[in-house]
């Protein structure tokens, strides 16, 4: 994922410096929408802001235009990774409720099985009224997890297309 994040950074750093035709060669690197684009590529794939580029010295830096570039990448960087780590909580939650799935039909066998003792029927039935409450309280986590996710992609989309309408 960041990989792929990184090369469209990349494609739309290349693209911006192309747009202006008129500036020299030094200016379409270093120039404002050079700036910006450097801090959009460096905020949007999470390194930390620069102090100063290989194409000029602290001094020539427009960090104006280096620093809102930065922080819109940089906030795009962070919904990114937010969401990433929700989905993998969601995923492990979903591994967790198969396992406890496995663990409650295993535990209504053995309740219900006319051979066995009462007493180890009553140990199941309480096991199954246990993992049944636990299952109740994972579904309840895994559907909040599914709306955050949905809510914070929507977040996202409106974040990309702000980026976008600030461009």
């Amino acid at each position: 994922m960041r990989r792929d994040r990184l090369l469209s950074t990349l494609v739309l750093l290349a693209i911006s410096i192309a747009l202006d035709p008129s500036a020299s060669a030094d200016d379409r690197t270093c120039g404002a929408s050079g700036f910006r684009a450097l801090g959009y590529a460096d905020g949007s794939n999470g390194v930390d802001a620069r102090t100063s580029d290989a194409c000029a010295p602290e001094s020539r830096i427009d960090r104006d235009a280096y620093d809102a570039g930065w922080h819109a990448g940089h906030s795009l960087f962070l919904e990114e990774s937010a969401i990433a780590d929700l989905e993998d909580a969601l995923s492990a939650r979903g591994r967790e409720l198969i396992r406890l799935d496995a663990d409650l039909t295993a535990a209504q066998q053995r309740a219900t099985r006319v051979d066995a003792p009462a007493s180890e029927r009553l140990d199941s039935l309480a096991k199954v009224q246990d993992l049944a409450s636990t299952r109740r309280d994972l579904a309840a986590e895994i559907d909040g997890l599914e709306l955050e996710i949905k809510s914070r992609k929507d977040d996202l989309a409106a974040l990309r297309q702000s980026v976008a309408d600030s461009d």
